[in-house]
């Protein structure tokens, strides 16, 4: 069972490829360097045993790009980068952990998709993200996802060929920034989130590849890289119509009073594109607003 289409892996394979070359650009050529221009090696988060066996070369760099399954899923979620993990142990980078099953892939963005399925419905689950109260409103209110199940069987299908009969079945899930990393970075133009060359990507991604009905963006990246394709496009209030009136159109995300954007629906015509905007789901959900928004939704989409 495939985890990409053509053209997803097409673009995947061409993404991760201009990943590691601007890392070479920039006088990376192994995790051990990488690890060390991220400032990862010198604030205790990553342990000496850990960082011996980025020395030695185990893991490639390719083990922190990240795709997940895409198969033109009807609905989208975006969220911001796949982050660094915190105390980065040795386990992480070998006998099966996190980053070693990825290397194991190498630069195979099918392989890579496989895996990153099975590390996502993890932390889909955890308990210190609120995830499960975004997906939960998805499948409550939005028809074109079909029945709901239990959260935990919907994010964790049984059996190693059923990926795509669970939550990756009908939801595509990305990141705006591709490549593992903190927030704060010393690589020009690569390593930072909320990066030009990121965004641009990411707008092709949506649409171009995926193409998806629903994109709802989860924190502010992806909203930003839309709206900013928006300004060079013309006028982003000319091109984007509003449904809800409770969240203004701007491209500030800001979460206070009716300020910002980050808890609104709006429509892209051009593109035959809703788009849900809604907090980062690792800290809190907005829940009724999203509700209220997602219903309206389902009501047009019909």
């Amino acid at each position: 069972m495939t985890a990409l289409d053509r053209r997803s892996r097409e673009f995947h394979e061409s993404l991760q490829e201009q990943y590691l070359e601007k890392l070479r650009s920039a006088g990376i050529r192994d995790t051990h360097e990488y690890f060390d221009r991220l400032g990862e090696l010198n604030d205790g988060r990553v342990d000496p045993d850990a960082i011996e066996l980025l020395r030695e070369g185990e893991i490639p760099l390719t083990a922190f790009y990240r795709v997940a399954p895409t198969v033109d899923q009807e609905v989208m979620i975006a969220t911001l980068n796949p982050g660094m993990q915190n105390n980065i142990d040795r386990s992480r980078l070998s006998d099966g952990g996190e980053y070693d099953r990825h290397a194991r892939a190498g630069k195979d963005v099918e392989a890579t998709a496989q895996s990153v399925a099975r590390n996502q419905n993890g932390f889909f689950t955890h308990s210190d993200n609120r995830f499960d109260t975004l997906i939960q409103s998805l499948r409550s209110e939005l028809d074109l996802l079909g029945d709901e199940q239990s959260y935990q069987e919907y994010v964790t299908p049984d059996g190693d060929n059923s990926l795509m009969d669970g939550f990756f079945g009908d939801i595509c899930y990305t990141w705006v920034y591709k490549l593992a990393t903190g927030d704060k970075t010393g690589i020009e133009d690569l390593a930072r989130p909320d990066s030009e060359f990121a965004r641009k990507k990411f707008v092709r991604e949506v649409f171009d590849i995926v193409r998806p009905r629903v994109l709802v963006c989860v924190g502010k990246e992806g909203w930003r890289a839309i709206y900013e394709e928006l300004e060079l496009r013309g006028d982003p209030e000319e091109l984007l119509k509003v449904y809800s009136d409770k969240s203004p159109l701007t491209k500030s995300y800001h979460p206070k009073l009716e300020k910002g954007a980050y808890s609104g629906l709006y429509r892209l015509p051009s593109e035959d594109l809703w788009i849900v905007t809604t907090w980062h789901a690792s800290y809190w959900v907005k829940r009724e607003r999203l509700r209220e928004n997602l219903r309206l939704l389902n009501r047009e989409i019909q």
